[in-house]
């Protein structure tokens, strides 16, 4: 008899592991972090940085919390008054680029680049004219921009910058010049021309991964987030942890307000100095908030 109780409580305790995990595993994308004397609170928006024009971010729900924030924190490097903007701008732009104002023809044989313009054609449409534009920048940049540039997409955080600075709000940078000229030296690094011929040839995995974590997102699914994205130490150092430390020393300096952070959604939950590891060790409570992604013919 009280072998079979023990059974009941050992199978009654995995049900309950199971839904626990099954809850974690389909988590939200923002989130509320109030500190433990109620004077400070932190939003944060993760983001995917571009969507498909069919899904409707929803504007009202992000609008009311943005109306009550006093200062807005921005990934996407913004002009926040800085006297020193126009040129920090134009040396992060300059990391884009080919050394010497090179082309991607000069990197490759007149058949792979045939190759690569057939492949971005086939796939996403792309005319030889847009290719060509698309052809100054690095792999990396021209990549995003031959992929997101259309009609069909939209960048999240351009909209909620423009949302942010038709409320009236202080908008900040989260970064410095530093860390995103540190940031582009490793994605130059890391998809490189060989990425790219890997890339057209089928042999890289990271355009699928890309599109598996798109899908994920809008299901708020943040366990296949993590499961699908780079792993790889270096990628995660520039891009996410050196950025995210200090992104520390700026949160910091806004306690006794109300903010509200909009950032690629891999800081929020990614790696040992993800954010809401930071409120958490700071002792903020964090309650994630329901917001969801519409689509023609969602209820």
């Amino acid at each position: 008899m009280q072998h079979k109780r023990n059974i009941r409580m050992q199978r009654v305790l995995l049900f309950i592991i199971l839904v626990f995990l099954a809850i974690r595993a389909k988590s939200q994308v923002f989130y509320a972090c109030k500190s433990p004397n109620g004077d400070t609170t932190f939003y944060l928006m993760g983001t995917h940085h571009y969507l498909p024009q069919k899904v409707k971010l929803d504007t009202i729900l992000l609008g009311s919390y943005l109306r009550d924030c006093e200062v807005v924190f921005s990934e996407m490097y913004i002009d926040d008054g800085d006297d020193g903007y126009k040129t920090v701008v134009s040396n992060l732009e300059k990391s884009k680029r080919y050394h010497n104002d090179g082309l991607l023809k000069d990197s490759v044989t007149k058949g792979e680049y045939q190759k690569i313009y057939s492949y971005y054609h086939s796939r996403f449409g792309v005319s030889k004219r847009r290719f060509e534009w698309a052809s100054y920048f690095r792999p990396w940049v021209m990549e995003y921009r031959l992929r997101y540039s259309g009609k069909e997409f939209y960048s999240m955080d351009k909209v909620l910058y423009s949302m942010a600075k038709v409320k009236g709000k202080v908008v900040r940078n989260l970064d410095n010049e530093n860390l995103l000229y540190a940031a582009f030296s490793e994605l130059n690094s890391t998809f490189d021309i060989q990425w790219l011929l890997l890339t057209v040839k089928g042999r890289d995995s990271i355009m699928t991964a890309d599109e598996i974590i798109a899908q994920s997102y809008l299901k708020q699914d943040t366990a296949s987030i993590l499961k699908h994205r780079s792993v790889d130490p270096e990628y995660q150092k520039y891009l996410i942890d050196d950025r995210n430390r200090h992104w520390f020393t700026v949160f910091e300096k806004y306690g006794g307000r109300t903010n509200f952070v909009y950032c690629g959604l891999a800081h929020i939950i990614s790696g040992q100095y993800a954010l809401l590891k930071y409120f958490n060790s700071k002792h903020y409570s964090i309650k994630a908030i329901d917001i969801s992604f519409l689509r023609p013919g969602d209820e």
